[in-house]
C-alpha cells in the first residue's frame, strides 16, 4: 500500500501540523528502528512490529533498544525480551505472508527503550528470526558496594551511542522500572542486589584438592580486557624465566600459546568483538570498537585496503585499561576525537593523525557520563560536536536535548534544553544526527508537539552552535523520511518518494544548509530506504537497505547516482558506522552470529569489494584461550578453562608439557571450566555455559584424560527463567561437593562416587536459601576431616548501620546438610566476602576481598577446629598498593600460598603470601615475569611435588598468552 500522503504545505512532509505549524506525526529517522515507536495509528490490515529476540538472563539495562523496522506504529506495551546486540537497524528481508510487513508505510511517534547490549546503539539489519543469545551476558552483577574486579557491566558507563534516537519522550523511557510495579522475570532489576561477579563470564580459577583456588578475574564483556605477553619467543613460542636470586631461587614463569595447545577451535571463539564507528580524512580511516572490554582502534592509511591497530596510551602512556571502550569516532585535517566510556564514566581519546592515540585525563569524559547519550559525534571547521541528550536525574525521564562542542576534543563545552537555542515554541525535541560543511553545522531531531503531532526537523547554526534557525527541506507530494549528510561541497538530502508503487530516493542539494534545490533521483531495484549519507572532497556516498543486501550508491554531485558496491545481509548483520574515504566507501558493524564477528567492509571507486577484514589483522583478534585452574594427584596434573569459546581440559605429568584431554563436549554457546578437583573416583571439573537461562557445566573423568558431561542430572537443571551456576568443587574421603547459586540462594551439589547427584539442603531455616530480600552465594570449598566447608557471602536487610555484605561460611559432616555461619566484617571495611578456602588437616584458611575508605583490601579468616570457630587474619598489601583483589589460594606441606593483584587495570602486578599457619602472612617476591608490562595474573593454584604450580594469563596490548608459575614449597 502506498504511505499516506502528506498535507499540502507542511514542511515536514509528515501529518497535520499544529496551528504553529511545528510538528507532525511521522516515520522515525531511518537510523531509528521501530521498538523505539509508542502509539499505534495503523489501519487494521497492517502488521505490527516484529517480536524480538531471547533475553539474556538477568542483564543489567542500558540504552534505549529499537525495533529492526522503522515506520511501524504500535501501542505501548510493556518492555519485550530484547536482541543480544539491540540498537541496530537491520536490513530488511524479503518479506513473506508469515512475517510483519517489512518495511509498513505507517507513521508514528517513536518512544524509547533499555537493552543490555554492552555495545548498544548499532544499526542491525532486519529479519525475522531471534538472534542468538548474547555469548557473554551479565548473569550477576555487584553487590553494592562492589566487590567485583575490573570494569562492570553497569549500563549507567553504556552511555555513549551510535545513530540511536530516543525521540519521544515517555513516562518511564529507557525501561526505568515503574515504581510500585514487579519487574518482570529477567528485566535485570532484582529486589536486593545480586552476587559479586565472579569474572562475568568466566575469569575466575578453580580449586585443586590440595586447596587450590582461583579467585575473581575482570569481566569479559562482555568481559575480558585487552593485555598481552610479558614474554614472547620469536615464532610465537616462549621464553622460560628462571629464578636468578633476586626473584626467587628455582622459580620459573613460561608464557605463551604453546604452553597450553588449543587443538582445533570452535566455530564460535567465545570473544564478542564489534566495530561501533568509523570516519575518514583524505586516505587516513579510522575504525573503533573492541573485542569483549579491550578497546580497538583500527587506522588505514590507503582508504581502507589495509588496516592495523593504532598504537593507543593511557592518560599516563602506559597500556589502556580493561574496560576503556571507544564507541563514536570523528576527524578533520586539524585532529582526530573518539568518545566511549570506561568503567564509572565517560571518556575521550585524540589524535593527531589518527595512528597513535591518548585517552585523556578523567575530566574530559565527565560531559559523558551517565546522564548522558551521545548519539552522533562529527567534526566541523572550528572544532568537534556531540549531538544527544542528558538528564538531570540520571533515569532519563526529564531527559532534554544536547550538543557538546569543543575546539581541541579534550575541553567540551555542553548546551542542554533550553539553553541551547533551538527556536522551538512549545513541545519537546529529541536529536538524534548532525552533519557539517565548513562552518555551518545541521542537527536534524524530532519535534513532538503532544501525543498525535510530531515532526522531523532540521535547524541550522553557522556560528559554531551559538545560534539556531529552522532550515527546511523541500517536500514533494507522496514523499516521507529523511536522511542528510555534508562534505566539502555542502550538503545532500534524501527522502522517500513512492510513486505508482515503486519507492527511490529524491535528492536535495544545498550550499549552506539554509537553502536547498531539487537534484537528481536515486533509483535502484528493491529500495527501501536510505539510512547514511557520508561525504568526501570526492562527492557523496549513500548507504540503502534493499531486500537482502546493502547497497552503496555514490555521486559526484548529488545529481546522478550510480551502484558503488553491495553487502550481504545475513541473519544478525548490523551496520554501526559509515564513511567515504576519498571515492572509497567503509562500513563498519557486527555479525551476531558465530562469535560475535566485528564487521568490515570498503569498496574501492569501481564498487569492488576490498579485503579488509579485522581477523586478518595482525595482532588484532585474540581467540579464547583461559586457564583458570588446576589440580594434581598421583602424578598427574590436569588444568582447566577455555579454549576457542569451548570448555578445555590439558593434562600433563610434570607441569611444564600439557596435551588437550579427549572427550570434552562442544555446545551451543561460549563455555568455560573454573575449577578441577580429584578424588578417589577420579576427576571432577566444573564451570557454566551462558545459554539461557545459564547452567551447570559439570564433567567427570576417571583417569583425566577422557572427559564425559555429567550435568544432565535432574539436580543440575534450572528452575524455569531461573540461572543455575556451579563455580568451584573439592573432594575428600566422603565424596565431592560442587558449589554456586541458584538465583539469589547459595546451592551444593553432592556426589559419594560421580555417578550419583543430590542437591544440599540447609539445616533450619537459615542457610543456602535466600530470605525475602536477602541472598547468598558460594564461591569455594574443602574438604576437612571433619567433612565439608564453603565460603562466600551473604546479603541480609540492612539492620541499624550494618554492612550490606558479610563474609558468610558453610559448613557440613557430609555434604548434604549445610549450616551457615556469618563471620563479621572486618574492622574498616564496608562489606567483604570470601572467594577461597584451602585447609590443611583441620586447619582452614579462607581468604576475599572487601571495600573500604581507601578501596579494595583483603579480607581473611583461619580456623584450627575444622570450622567450627574463625578468628581474623588479613594478609598485608605492599606498601602503595591499590585496586587489590584476590586470585587463588592453596595449601601446601608447609602452610599455605596465596596470591592476589593489585593496580590499575593495563598494569596489575601479581602479589604472593606464604603462612605457616594461615596467621602469620608475609609477602613473598613475585618473580619479574609476574610484574611486567600490562596485566599479569595467576588464578589457580596447586601442589606438584616439591613446588607449588600456578595458572594464569599474562596480557599486554600485543598479545594475550596462558600463564605457567612455579616456585619450591617453603
Amino acid at each position: 500500500m502506498t504511505p499516506p500522503t502528506p498535507p499540502a504545505g507542511d514542511p515536514n512532509g509528515e501529518r497535520a501540523a499544529q496551528p504553529d505549524g511545528e510538528g507532525a506525526a511521522l516515520p522515525p529517522p531511518n537510523w531509528l528502528a521501530a521498538d523505539d515507536q509508542p502509539e499505534s495509528l495503523l489501519p487494521d490490515d497492517l502488521p505490527g512490529p516484529q517480536e524480538s529476540g531471547p533475553h539474556p538472563v538477568s542483564p543489567p539495562q542500558g540504552p534505549p533498544a529499537p525495533e529492526p523496522f522503522p515506520y511501524a506504529q504500535q501501542i505501548p506495551e510493556p518492555p519485550k525480551p530484547v536482541d543480544p546486540f539491540p540498537y541496530a537497524q537491520q536490513i530488511p528481508d524479503t518479506p513473506t505472508p508469515s512475517a510483519p510487513e517489512p518495511f509498513p508505510y505507517a507513521q508514528q511517534i517513536p518512544e524509547t527503550r533499555r537493552s543490555s547490549d554492552p555495545f548498544p546503539y548499532a544499526q542491525e539489519i532486519p529479519d525475522n528470526k531471534p538472534q542468538a543469545p548474547e555469548p557473554f551476558p551479565y548473569a550477576q552483577q555487584i553487590p553494592q558496594g562492589g566487590l567485583a574486579r575490573g570494569p562492570q557491566p553497569d549500563a549507567a558507563n553504556r552511555t555513549i551511542t551510535d545513530h540511536t534516537i530516543a525521540d519521544q519522550p515517555s513516562g518511564f523511557p529507557y525501561a526505568q522500572q515503574i515504581p510500585g510495579t514487579t519487574p518482570p522475570i529477567g528485566a535485570g532489576v532484582q529486589p536486593v542486589a545480586p552476587p559479586p561477579v565472579i569474572d562475568e563470564p568466566w575469569r575466575a580459577g578453580g580449586k585443586s584438592t590440595k586447596g587450590a583456588k582461583r579467585g575473581v578475574k575482570k569481566p569479559l564483556f562482555i568481559g575480558l580486557a585487552g593485555l598481552v605477553v610479558v614474554v614472547i619467543a620469536a615464532g610465537g613460542g616462549f621464553f622460560l624465566l628462571t629464578g636468578d636470586g633476586k626473584d626467587g631461587a628455582g622459580e620459573s614463569v613460561t608464557v605463551g600459546d604453546k604452553v597450553f595447545p588449543a587443538g582445533q577451535l570452535s566455530a564460535q571463539d567465545g570473544r564478542a568483538r564489534r566495530l561501533t564507528g568509523v570516519d575518514a580524512v583524505g586516505t587516513t580511516v579510522v575504525a573503533v570498537g573492541g573485542e569483549d572490554s579491550r578497546g580497538w582502534f583500527l587506522v588505514s592509511t590507503d582508504s581502507g585496503r589495509t588496516f592495523a591497530p593504532a598504537a593507543v596510551h593511557d592518560t599516563d602512556g602506559d597500556e589502556p585499561g580493561p574496560g576503556e571502550m571507544p564507541n563514536l569516532i570523528a576527524g578533520s585535517s586539524r585532529g582526530w576525537v573518539a568518545i566511549g566510556t570506561r568503567p564509572g564514566g565517560g571518556t575521550v581519546w585524540t589524535s593527531a593523525e589518527g595512528r597513535e592515540w591518548r585517552r585523556q585525563p578523567d575530566p574530559a569524559g565527565n560531559q559523558f557520563g551517565a546522564k548522558s547519550h551521545v548519539k552522533r559525534l562529527i567534526s566541523t571547521d572550528s572544532g568537534f560536536v556531540a549531538v544527544g541528550e542528558t538528564s538531570a536525574r540520571g533515569d532519563f525521564r526529564d531527559s532534554v536535548p544536547a550538543v557538546w562542542t569543543s575546539a581541541d576534543g579534550s575541553r567540551w563545552e555542553e548546551h542542554s534544553g533550553g539553553h541551547l537555542g533551538l527556536p522551538i515554541r512549545k513541545g519537546t525535541v529529541s536529536l538524534y544526527d548532525a552533519a557539517a560543511s565548513g562552518s555551518t553545522l545541521l542537527l536534524e531531531g524530532i519535534h513532538t508537539v503532544d501525543a498525535k503531532h510530531a515532526g522531523r526537523k532540521i535547524w541550522r547554526s553557522t556560528n559554531g552552535g551559538k545560534s539556531w534557525t529552522e532550515s527546511v527541506v523541500p517536500v514533494p507530494k507522496g514523499t516521507r523520511g529523511l536522511v542528510v549528510g555534508g562534505g566539502p561541497t555542502g550538503f545532500v538530502a534524501l527522502r522517500e518518494v513512492t510513486d505508482g508503487g515503486k519507492t527511490y530516493a529524491q535528492a536535495f542539494l544545498s550550499k549552506d544548509g539554509g537553502s536547498w534545490t531539487k537534484a537528481g533521483v536515486l533509483q535502484t531495484p528493491g529500495y527501501r530506504f536510505t539510512t547514511r549519507i557520508a561525504g568526501s572532497d570526492k562527492g557523496f556516498a549513500a548507504l540503502v537497505a534493499r531486500g537482502r543486501d546493502l547497497l552503496v550508491s555514490r555521486s559526484a554531485d548529488g545529481r546522478t547516482w550510480q551502484d558503488g558496491g553491495t553487502l550481504d545481509t545475513p541473519d544478525g548483520r548490523s551496520a554501526n558506522g559509515f564513511a567515504l574515504s576519498s571515492d572509497q566507501p567503509v562500513l563498519v558493524g557486527q555479525d551476531a552470529h558465530g562469535g560475535p564477528a566485528a564487521l568490515l567492509a570498503a569498496w574501492d571507486g569501481s564498487g569492488t569489494r576490498l579485503p579488509a577484514d579485522p581477523a586478518r589483522v595482525p595482532g588484532l583478534v585474540r581467540p579464547d584461550r583461559s586457564v583458570a585452574a588446576v589440580d594434581a594427584s598421583a602424578g598427574k596434573v590436569v588444568a582447566v578453562g577455555s579454549a576457542g569459546g569451548d570448555a578445555a581440559v590439558w593434562t600433563g605429568s610434570d607441569g611444564r608439557t600439557w596435551a588437550k584431554a579427549k572427550g570434552v563436549p562442544t555446545r551451543s554457546g561460549p563455555q568455560r571450566l573454573q575449577s578441577v578437583v580429584s578424588g578417589k573416583a577420579g576427576w571432577l571439573a566444573v564451570g557454566s555455559d551462558q545459554n539461557s537461562p545459564r547452567r551447570p557445566l559439570v564433567l567427570t573423568s576417571a583417569d583425566g584424560n577422557a572427559w564425559q558431561a555429567a550435568d544432565s542430572a535432574a539436580p543440575f537443571q534450572p528452575a524455569r527463567n531461573t540461572a543455575l551456576a556451579t563455580y568451584s568443587a573439592a573432594a575428600g574421603p566422603k565424596g565431592y561437593v560442587i558449589v554456586g547459586e541458584d538465583g539469589l540462594s547459595g546451592a551444593v551439589w553432592f556426589s559419594p562416587d560421580l555417578k550419583s547427584w543430590q542437591r544440599g539442603r540447609s539445616t533450619g531455616d537459615d542457610g543456602l536459601i535466600a530470605r525475602p530480600n536477602s541472598n547468598r552465594w558460594l564461591r569455594d570449598a574443602a574438604s576437612t576431616p571433619n567433612g565439608f566447608v564453603a565460603v562466600g557471602g551473604v546479603r541480609d536487610p540492612k539492620i541499624g548501620q550494618g554492612p550490606a555484605a558479610r563474609p558468610g561460611v558453610w559448613t557440613s559432616p557430609d555434604g548434604t546438610q549445610w549450616t551457615l555461619q556469618r563471620l563479621p566484617v572486618p574492622s574498616g571495611l564496608a562489606d567483604g566476602s570470601l572467594t577461597s578456602v584451602a585447609a590443611r588437616d583441620s586447619s582452614l584458611v579462607a581468604l576475599g576481598t572487601g571495600v573500604g575508605s581507601t578501596g579494595p583490601a583483603p579480607v581473611g579468616y583461619v580456623s584450627s577446629d575444622g570450622g567450627k570457630s574463625w578468628r581474623e587474619s588479613r594478609p598485608p598489601l605492599p606498601q602503595g598498593a591499590r585496586d587489590f583483589q584476590l586470585t587463588a589460594l592453596t595449601a601446601t606441606p608447609k602452610g599455605f600460598v596465596a596470591t592476589g593483584i593489585t593496580g590499575r587495570a593495563g598494569t596489575r602486578d601479581v602479589i604472593v603470601w606464604t603462612s605457616a599457619t594461615g596467621a602469620d602472612w608475609k609477602l613473598a617476591t613475585a618473580p619479574s615475569a609476574l610484574r611486567g608490562t600490562g596485566d599479569q595474573e595467576v588464578d589457580g593454584l596447586t601442589v606438584l611435588d616439591d613446588s607449588v604450580l600456578g595458572v594464569g594469563s599474562s596480557v599486554t596490548q600485543k598479545a594475550e598468552q596462558p600463564l605457567l608459575w612455579s616456585r619450591p614449597v617453603g
